[in-house]
């Protein structure tokens, strides 16, 4: 697993969908926003349907980033 850590928030789209797949298929740890506090759902939802991505909300997704960023 590489030590990055990448986010799919608000958006509309399939480039980041792409990006993002790319990066799960090389172990790294991917989340996507959730319905709940995404602005525009579209591209976090592709992302959640199509498996590659754990689903948070913005304030779990701070919360992980904070404690990322101290290992």
């Amino acid at each position: 697993r590489l030590d990055v850590l990448a986010l799919l928030l608000t958006g509309i789209g399939e480039d980041g969908v792409r990006g993002i797949g790319e990066l799960s298929r090389l172990g790294v740890r991917c989340i996507a926003e959730s319905s709940e506090s995404a602005v525009v759902y579209g591209m976090p939802m592709r992302a959640k349907e199509s498996g590659i991505s754990e689903v948070r909300s913005l304030e779990e997704i701070v919360r992980i980033v904070s404690e990322f960023g101290k290992a």
